[in-house]
């Protein structure tokens, strides 16, 4: 199979369910190279996108989304980040197959987003209007980044880490609201994992030295779509700093340097397909 390549703007190359190889046409825009900022106007906060992955080990059609994925982020740099996780039939282990990159929240999203078949993805917990539903083709992947990354934010998330001790990492997160907004507001805080070598099917063979990117390794806040950030009776306040402080607790088998924290500001509701993204932010534990 042929190097998958992006068509970026309105839409990457069909692709289906089943990803075939296409070519890639130079991006119509430019990027803006200050991260969620505006070029014209730097005070204004621009939104950020994330690309929660549905993926498994023996899935043969995974990598190529997974191509997509990374691509769309060397173009987006820091306004994009990437959670692959591994649900569902194709992430099991197995004798062949002994790593697992399961969760319990990739395990509850995965039912709960009735993910049926892989690679899917969900971007910015935006609908899909090709399948009128959170789940979205690969090939649909840059078109949706491209229109949420071109939004005005509603707020904007700052994260910082220190180290307490070896197995330890402080994750202190701000949010501000930047415009006036009203409702429920959760922030979700996602560990991630770079560099992990394990074996991947990959088109018809088996690759014993894949690597694995953008892992989900684990929630640090409560509950499987984070933690209210402000008081529910209450609508936040515009301009206020509304602060989070959680203890990364590294596993055995993690590598600290490869390891992010992505961070998803949530407006709830009452149907979680319903939830709006209002912004994103990651960083490296390096």
């Amino acid at each position: 199979m042929n190097k998958l390549r992006i068509i970026i703007g309105v839409m990457i190359c069909a692709a289906g369910l089943l990803l075939q190889s296409c070519d890639k046409v130079e991006a119509p825009y430019k990027e803006n190279t200050q991260s969620g900022g505006d070029p014209v106007n730097p005070e204004k906060v621009m939104k950020n996108a994330v690309i929660f992955e549905f993926t498994g080990h023996m899935c043969p059609n995974c990598p190529a989304a997974a191509e997509i994925a990374h691509e769309l982020k060397g173009i987006k740099k820091d306004k994009l980040s990437i959670v692959a996780i591994h649900a569902g039939v194709f992430a099991r282990k197995t004798s062949s197959f002994p790593q697992d990159f399961n969760t319990d929240l990739g395990t509850k999203w995965n039912s709960e987003l009735i993910v049926q078949s892989y690679p899917i993805g969900v971007v910015n917990w935006v609908e899909d209007p090709s399948s009128n539903t959170l789940l979205s083709n690969p090939s649909n992947w840059g078109a949706t980044v491209q229109s949420e990354t071109a939004k005005e934010a509603d707020a904007s998330i700052k994260l910082e880490s220190e180290k307490i001790n070896d197995s330890d990492i402080k994750i202190s997160a701000k949010v501000k609201f930047t415009k006036d907004v009203t409702g429920a507001h959760n922030l979700l805080l996602l560990v991630t994992e770079d560099k992990i070598i394990g074996k991947q099917k990959v088109d018809k063979v088996t690759k014993d030295d894949y690597e694995f990117n953008s892992v989900l390794r684990a929630s640090i806040t409560d509950g499987f779509y984070g933690e209210s950030i402000h008081p529910k009776s209450d609508n936040p306040v515009v301009n206020e700093n509304y602060d989070m402080v959680k203890t990364l607790k590294v596993q055995d088998g993690w590598v600290k340097d490869n390891l992010n924290v992505v961070a998803v500001l949530f407006k709830t509701k009452d149907k979680i397909a319903d939830y709006e993204i209002l912004q994103v932010k990651e960083i490296s534990l390096k």
